[in-house]
Formats: C-alpha cells, sequence, structure tokens
C-alpha cells in the first residue's frame, strides 16, 4: 500500500486523536499522503471548514475539500433550489424549493464518511464578526459584495483563511487571503544542486483593497480582461440586486453596457481592448468545475503550508479555455 507500517514514525495510530491519523484514514489517502506527506494530511485532518453558498461553483469546492479529509465543513445557504440550479448544482438534483445547503448535504456526507458535515441555518448578514474566528478556512459565493467584504476584513482581522469567487457564464473569478503565509521553496541552483528556502513569507491583503483598482494604481492597462468584467458584474448586481440573467437577457445588456463604460473610465481603461459582456450570465457546470478545482487545491496550500498558494487572484476565462493569476491590490 505504500504507507509506513511503524505507526510511530509514520504518525499513525489505533484509534481516532486529534494528533495522528488512523491506519484506515491512511489507507483511504494514501495517494494525496504520497503526494503531500503525513504532515499536510494531519493539518488538513484537523481544518474546520466553513463554506457560504452551495451553488455550483461551491458545490465544486466543497467536494474537493470533503474529499481531501479535513476535519467538518459546516454548510450555509438558505436560497431554494430553483429551475436555475439545474446547469450546475449537482448535489440539490429533486429538492426544488429546499435550501440549498440542505438539499446538498447528504450526498456531501456520503463523499467521505471521516469528515463531519452540518448545516448552519442562520442568516448570513446576521453573524457576527466573532463568529468567523472559530474556523480554520471560510470560503464563500453567492453574496453581495458588500457582504463579501465584511467577511474577508472579519477573517483577516482574525487570522482565518479566506476565499471567495464567482462564476458568470463563461467567465469566474477567485481571490484568497491567506495573511502571513509562511512556506519553504526547494529549487536546484545554476549547478544543478538541490537547494531549499527556509522560513519565505507572502503577505495577503482583504478583498476591500483588490476593489476597483484603477490603472497606475496597482494595476496595468493590459490586465487580464476577467478583472474590469469582475467589477462591471460587481456594480450590476449592486443596483439590481442579483447577477445578470439569462431570463432578462436582452434588458440586462443594456445595464451591463451602461456599467461597463462606468466602470472602464473609473479603472482608466476606456481606451483599452477589453471584452464586451455577452457571455456572463447563469452558472454553467464546466466552468464552475474548473474553478472550483483550482480554488480548493489552493485552499489545500494554505492550509496545509505545502506549496505556493496563489496571490491573489485567478481569473478565469472560460471562452479561450484558460485561467491567469494575478496580484491586484491598490496602492497608496
Amino acid at each position: 500500500m505504500g504507507v509506513k507500517r511503524d505507526r510511530e514514525s509514520a504518525g499513525l495510530a489505533e484509534g481516532p486523536s486529534s494528533e495522528t491519523i488512523t491506519e484506515d484514514e491512511a489507507a483511504l489517502y494514501d495517494r494525496q499522503i504520497r503526494l503531500w506527506g503525513m504532515d499536510c494530511q494531519k493539518r488538513l485532518r484537523e481544518a474546520k471548514l466553513l463554506v457560504i453558498g452551495l451553488n455550483g461553483l461551491g458545490v465544486d469546492y466543497v467536494k474537493n475539500l470533503a474529499l481531501s479529509g479535513v476535519k467538518s465543513i459546516t454548510l450555509m445557504d438558505e436560497t431554494p433550489v430553483s429551475e436555475t440550479d439545474s446547469s450546475s448544482q449537482f448535489f440539490a438534483v429533486g429538492h426544488d424549493g429546499e435550501g440549498r445547503a440542505s438539499a446538498s448535504l447528504e450526498l456531501i456526507r456520503n463523499l467521505n464518511p471521516n469528515v463531519e458535515v452540518t448545516v448552519d441555518p442562520s442568516p448570513i448578514e446576521s453573524l457576527p464578526a466573532s463568529f468567523f474566528a472559530g474556523f480554520t478556512a471560510v470560503f464563500a459565493t453567492a453574496q453581495p459584495v458588500k457582504e463579501l467584504v465584511r467577511i474577508s476584513k472579519a477573517c483577516h482581522e482574525h487570522n482565518v483563511k479566506f476565499c471567495c469567487g464567482q462564476t458568470w457564464g463563461f467567465y469566474g473569478y477567485g481571490f484568497f487571503d491567506f495573511q502571513s503565509y509562511k512556506y519553504s521553496r526547494v529549487y536546484k541552483d545554476a549547478k544543478g544542486e538541490q537547494k531549499t528556502d527556509l522560513d519565505l513569507s507572502c503577505q495577503y491583503n482583504p478583498l476591500e483593497e483588490s476593489l476597483n483598482v484603477a490603472a497606475g494604481k496597482g494595476i496595468q492597462k493590459r490586465i487580464c480582461h476577467v478583472y474590469p468584467l469582475f467589477n462591471i458584474v460587481n456594480a450590476f448586481e449592486e443596483q439590481h440586486g442579483r447577477l445578470p440573467s439569462p431570463s432578462s437577457r436582452e434588458e440586462d445588456l443594456v445595464h451591463l453596457k451602461s456599467l461597463r463604460a462606468t466602470v472602464l473610465q473609473d479603472m482608466g481603461l476606456e481606451d483599452a481592448k477589453k471584452k464586451e459582456c455577452t457571455s456572463v450570465f447563469g452558472e454553467l457546470s464546466p466552468v464552475c468545475s474548473v474553478l472550483g478545482g483550482i480554488m480548493a487545491n489552493e485552499m489545500i496550500k494554505g492550509i496545509s503550508g505545502q506549496g505556493i498558494p496563489i496571490h491573489n487572484f485567478v481569473l478565469f476565462d472560460g471562452e479561450e479555455s484558460w485561467a491567469v493569476t494575478a496580484h491586484i491590490r491598490k496602492k497608496e
């Protein structure tokens, strides 16, 4: 099987423990332990996650984290399951009218019986900042920008790892704040000899400092076109209380076109060639799957301290089938 059988040296135990991994768990997670090591798996095993938003992106994210073997996952999303969820929310099929978190609970639990999965029905906007301090990491999607900013700030202040994201049609983004992230780096020098840099660190910032950043003040004019789309869609949601919808496509396109001109001007990108907003409607399962997988992988890095996570945006274009990373933060 490949896992050491010397329990003491391998960090194994006969039964569940807060500090050790059982032989059954070592067998279950054998392939990923080979990839990132026993210490990494121990850190994941102690992680308590909060997942806010069980849309298509949310369920793809939580699927990957449940399979990785975290300690617990708390789900929050009382949005009733509707027809629009059928394009991407594969855990809530046949549960129309039920809250998305409750509708998804059984299938998420079935992914990995070792992970404790629960639903918290509390209204998200009613939660105090101290609530988030009880978790190792928080993921949020399908929330108004103001709420994402509030949650991000609370997590940053309480040293809780945070990521948020959203997809709109063929496009999507992921944002990460791992506060002061420490890691090591293994590389080969000019002579081909392996070297290790220890005690490296990367400083992250809350979401608010990365919104509506203008050219010359944190971004360049050639910034990936998905970042302006991110700000345009945010502006649309702030005005209309929802994302652009396929059911009102023609009407929404008129508003998006007007907002696009205003946002690009405010960002100093009015002369730059940026895409129109014609493909930002609805949720597409393949886009959610790709972006959800990327975001879950980065959170595994953040929790385990294994590898260098994205700092601080991933921007995805499904029409062209690529993703880029970018460090975006307002300059003083």
